[in-house]
């Protein structure tokens, strides 16, 4: 492998002296990567890519290939920046490494020490600054890959917004894919001298704290909740006390995540017949003009209309100039506001100053929508980012900020034009504004289910002549990135911005521990067989609908099929007959392996007369037409020991002990029937 590509390289020794230096720096790279990396010799086929980001020249490496009887094959590739850093690698293999619906024999911790042992290797400069989530240990199916988080810490304090996701394929225990977020820093505050975390709590309270508002839910319904101020991009300065902003990591923060898209609204359509009730647009077009201070060079291309939200309809107009710019811009057909504007206008001027940008900002919003601009709280809330000021007046209703509503103006920072604006408002019914806990009781909420800890945050320092970026980073008191920050002050659930109720994964339930399948119940919890719930109910019978879920589920990787549709499949498949259908019934131990038998597919065989001997003692106790399915399970170790104990109604902790030993037994099952026939 290493010959064809010094061949690949003799060859970029013939090209033009002018690319010399690049093709040496190409070289050099080739040759760390395949240090660092476990390339199969069979990858012969390879390739290169030379980009540009904002933190330099990156290289983008690929190898492919398989053997010559083609039973192995696959691809990598790999990222490294100009310092010969891999910043992303992935590598697939098939051939023999397919995965199935059992049980791997690598649990999380498992994965992570092959995640630490690889970075070791590939990452050797970030390596040691990496740390792991902590989390309650799981297994996974082998068909399945553990995604693994590791953050940056220095001086024993996180960064979170550096990190490593690693992936770690759980049937072949082997690495699969790396990616690597980091910011070169030129020095760590040390934490000493610093406030105490009952003060910086303190100081949190007192200065940033919670507010009421709207929020959007995944509908798009409004929902009251308190919320932290500036969804937690300000913290407690470690050393002063003092308010500290941090960095947005989105072009638009918050709202970007809000309302993800400045284009029109969607369903666009030629201009039609069904126009009555609305303003023509010829009678608009001169105000919308003189509202955007849109220059005369600029001519109407296109005209459509699209219907939003709430019954409401646009004129969406297209403009260009003979030198090739143009202007978009959307219009309420009724009321002719103004409701988006993007222009791509090159334009030469000033460096806008935050200051200045607001007051444009709020000239224009008043010409552009001046109804709207009413209703919106005058002091905006501005985030700089990607070289633009993102301003964004709140919509209120009642008093009460609508936090996904309102009017968000753009404003180039070096030229001081605005190039982009989007009405954010919906109507909706709102819920009563009156929140049934206190702020209070909020905010208490939040602390006790978040963590507030120290940590660094990033600031923009600068870039460097050879244009890679450094940072700065500030050592603050802040709440855990990961958590969500929200309160529904209805229900005094924590919440994600869009008000679902966080509810933190579950890993064991709390009524098993001690007993004798405590760790089978709960790793049939963590893959996703059993219903998550605070208790599992051990020693209660079990039903025959939640024994056919299991088994469903068992061989079936995260299906999400009701029951109706798990018993038409194990009609279809001859496991069970309408007649037999009782979902609230209780089984046998052998009506359980006579089912699961036939779920596998073995039902015919298992019917063979005079074939088989199961070898428990209690051999005489099994109904004479299950002796076959008996013994086929005690093959395959679904069912183990020498007394079987055949008429004996199933608890719920062993019909979860005979799925448990389905998923680690030796039997894959037959055709179609072990996977319910589902495609």
């Amino acid at each position: 492998m290493k010959r064809g590509i010094l061949l690949f390289l003799a060859f970029l020794l013939l090209v033009p002296k002018a690319a010399l230096a690049q093709d040496y720096e190409l070289e050099n790279i080739i040759n760390i990567a395949l240090e660092k990396l476990d390339i199969p010799e069979y990858y012969t086929e390879f390739a290169s890519r030379i980009q540009q980001d904002n933190q330099g020249r990156l290289y983008e490496l690929s190898w492919r290939g398989e053997t010559e009887d083609k039973t192995k094959g696959g691809y990598a590739s790999a990222i490294l920046d100009i310092q010969g850093r891999i910043m992303y690698y992935s590598n697939f293999e098939y051939g023999e490494f397919e995965g199935d619906y059992k049980l791997s024999s690598l649990d999380l911790n498992g994965a992570v020490s092959i995640a630490k042992q690889s970075m070791a290797k590939i990452l050797p400069e970030f390596s040691a600054s990496l740390r792991s989530f902590s989390s309650e240990n799981y297994t996974l199916r082998n068909s399945q890959s553990y995604n693994i988080s590791f953050y940056r810490c220095e001086n024993s304090v996180p960064l979170y917004n550096n990190y490593v996701l690693a992936s770690v394929d759980a049937n072949t225990h082997k690495l699969t894919e790396l990616s690597v977020v980091w910011d070169d820093v030129e020095r760590f505050p040390t934490p000493s001298g610093i406030i105490s975390p009952q003060r910086a709590q303190q100081l949190f309270l007192n200065n940033i704290g919670i507010s009421l508002g709207y929020y959007n839910d995944m509908d798009g319904n409004p929902v009251l909740m308190y919320g932290v101020d500036n969804s937690g991009d300000l913290y407690i300065n470690a050393y002063t006390g003092e308010v500290v902003r941090g960095l947005s990591d989105t072009g638009l923060g918050i709202y970007e995540a809000d309302n993800p898209s400045l284009k029109y609204e969607s369903d666009t359509y030629t201009l039609r017949d069904d126009m009555q009730g609305l303003t023509p647009y010829d009678m608009l077009e001169s105000d919308v003009k003189d509202k955007i201070g849109m220059p005369a060079k600029f001519e109407l291309s296109s005209l459509t209309v699209s219907d939003g939200q709430s019954g409401t309809t646009y004129y969406n107009a297209s403009y260009l100039s003979e030198d090739g710019e143009s202007v978009n811009v959307q219009v309420d057909a009724i009321t002719g506001q103004i409701t988006a504007y993007y222009n791509n206008t090159p334009t030469e001027g000033y460096i806008a100053n935050e200051q200045s940008a607001v007051k444009k900002a709020e000239r224009f919003v008043e010409k552009a929508a001046p109804l709207l601009f009413e209703q919106c709280e005058r002091k905006p809330s501005v985030i700089y980012s990607a070289n633009s000021y993102n301003i964004f007046f709140t919509r209120l209703v009642d008093g009460i900020k609508y936090k996904n509503n309102g009017l968000l103006v753009i404003i180039n920072g070096f030229t001081g034009e605005i190039t982009a604006y989007r009405s954010m408002w919906t109507q909706k019914d709102f819920p009563i504004p009156y929140p049934f806990i206190s702020q209070n009781e909020g905010i208490n909420i939040i602390f006790e289910n978040v963590p507030f800890q120290l940590q660094y945050v990033p600031t923009y320092k600068g870039s460097t002549p050879g244009g890679v970026s450094y940072k700065e980073v500030s050592l603050v008191y802040a709440f855990l990135r990961q958590m969500p920050l929200y309160v529904n002050a209805e229900t005094g659930k924590l919440c994600n911005v869009f008000a679902q109720q966080y509810k933190p994964v579950k890993t064991k339930f709390l009524d098993v521990e001690g007993h004798i399948y405590e760790q089978k119940i709960n790793t049939l919890l963590q893959c996703g067989v059993l219903d998550e719930g605070e208790f599992f109910l051990p020693e209660e019978p079990l039903l025959q609908a939640d024994y056919f879920k299991w088994m469903h589920r068992a061989v079936n990787v995260n299906s999400q099929v009701g029951i109706d549709q798990i018993y038409n499949q194990l009609y279809n498949n001859g496991v069970v007959t309408q007649e037999e259908r009782e979902d609230e019934k209780t089984i046998t131990l052998e009506e359980a392996v006579m089912y699961l038998i036939r779920f596998l597919g073995y039902g015919e065989v298992a019917q063979l007369p005079d074939t088989y001997q199961t070898g428990f003692l209690d051999e005489h106790d099994i109904s004479p037409e299950l002796i076959g399915y008996a013994a086929i399970a005690k093959g395959f170790g679904i069912v183990k020991g020498d007394v079987f104990l055949p008429k004996r109604t199933l608890t719920r902790a062993a019909g979860a002990n005979i799925v448990y030993n389905l998923l680690t037994s030796g039997s894959k099952g037959n055709s179609n029937s072990a996977n319910g026939g589902e495609q």
